[in-house]
């Protein structure tokens, strides 16, 4: 059947399916190391989107049912605790005037539980729903009750103070009726309260790194607001001040009819033209970092990328040899761990500091001049080059 909803802009014919953290250069579980990927508008709310496919679909439920897990989630160490602790602040901040206490709180996706074992800590009444393994071992690990499916609401049979979804909403491809579900387990004066990568920034630079497989929508302040807006719902809408995320409040509209706001109409337009203008400035970013590899290399040089993660798109249609690049991360949950279809294996810090490269190209442009101030001591005899920059000078 064809969605008349959207309008495709792109497609890319083979992209890395990375969907969890693998410790040889394969994807285990039968999963591929690539697939298609096809981008799109949608053209009532201004969405970027990745176009529903029957191999991505597929593959995408086996991996969410092994339980996905890529870098970015909420735990207890590492950046995923940065990025738990922030989104709790942001909650505690959204509820402090009723506090938590004995407020009943679903969230959906929650992965381990771990931002609901923070809640829980602050007196909060937690329920938790994910379709992954992981929830199974945090409910043992913080005494939390978790569902282990897929969300529907015909699974609770109560309606919830709160409901939280954090980096949740950018992997559904109907985030409308969703949020219409999650308004009927929702009490008359409840918040839901989530959390979605920011893709303003990455659209503005035309950094293709933002797509993968895990996510049909890319969200801007102005497309997350209309989404909000035709679910009958007010959002307010604030940036995260840990990472590059958008968080928002939510709580029903009743006096309005959803899915009809001609107040959204001059915004989705501008969506529609900023993602339009994002697949023009994809093929000077492309083009960028393919000229900065291929220099490198044709000169004999070693090259390592720092946060290779934010890369893997561009470097997989490279018509090159790269068996020769390093691969750097902060996290140490990816330390000698792999990604689909490079045999070499991801280093850290202090392995580059041991044998520096003659050439680091930073790949994060959300924590670049962060990660600069840290290896800047290598510059003695290694050039270090920022993506920024190199966007930049196009």
């Amino acid at each position: 059947m064809i969605n008349n909803e959207i309008e495709k802009l792109w497609r890319i014919d083979e992209m890395p399916f990375t969907w969890n953290i693998i410790y040889t250069p394969n994807n285990n579980d039968g999963l591929p190391e690539h697939l298609p990927f096809i981008l799109g508008s949608n053209k009532k709310d201004g969405r970027l989107v990745q176009v529903s496919t029957p191999s991505v679909d597929i593959n995408l439920k086996a991996a969410y049912s092994k339980g996905s897990k890529i870098p970015g989630m909420m735990e207890d160490k590492g950046t995923g605790a940065a990025y738990a602790n922030d989104f709790l602040d942001f909650i505690c901040l959204k509820t402090k005037k009723s506090s938590l206490v004995g407020k009943k709180v679903l969230d959906i996706g929650c992965g381990s539980g771990y931002l609901l074992h923070l809640l829980k800590g602050r007196g909060a009444d937690v329920q938790g729903i994910d379709p992954g393994d992981l929830g199974r071992d945090g409910s043992e690990k913080y005494d939390i009750p978790i569902i282990k499916s897929f969300f529907s609401a015909d699974l609770f049979n109560e309606k919830f103070d709160i409901i939280i979804f954090s980096y949740v909403l950018e992997h559904l491809e109907k985030p409308l009726k969703f949020l219409d579900e999650c308004q009927t387990i929702l009490k008359q004066d409840g918040q839901m309260i989530l959390s979605v990568p920011n893709c303003e920034p990455f659209m503005d630079m035309g950094d293709i790194s933002i797509l993968i497989h895990e996510h049909y929508n890319y969200f801007t302040l102005r497309s997350l607001n209309n989404l909000l807006l035709s679910a009958g719902l007010n959002g307010e809408i604030s940036k995260s001040n840990y990472g590059n995320s958008l968080f928002a409040v939510a709580v029903p509209i009743n006096q309005k009819k959803k899915g009809y706001h001609p107040e959204i109409s001059k915004d989705v337009k501008l969506c529609l033209k900023s993602n339009e203008d994002f697949i023009l400035k994809a093929q000077n970013f492309i083009d960028s970092v393919q000229t900065h590899v291929k220099k490198v290399i044709e000169n004999e040089k070693t090259l390592g990328i720092y946060v290779a993660s934010r890369l893997l798109n561009i470097l997989s249609i490279m018509e090159l040899d790269l068996s020769g690049l390093r691969f750097y991360d902060d996290n140490p949950l990816l330390y000698k761990t792999y990604y689909p279809s490079f045999k070499q294996p991801i280093l850290n810090r202090n392995d580059m500091f041991e044998d520096p490269p003659d050439n680091v190209l930073i790949g994060s442009t959300s924590f670049g001049e962060r990660i600069y101030r840290n290896i800047k001591s290598l510059e003695k005899g290694t050039v270090i080059a920022l993506l920024s920059d190199l966007i930049t000078k196009k």
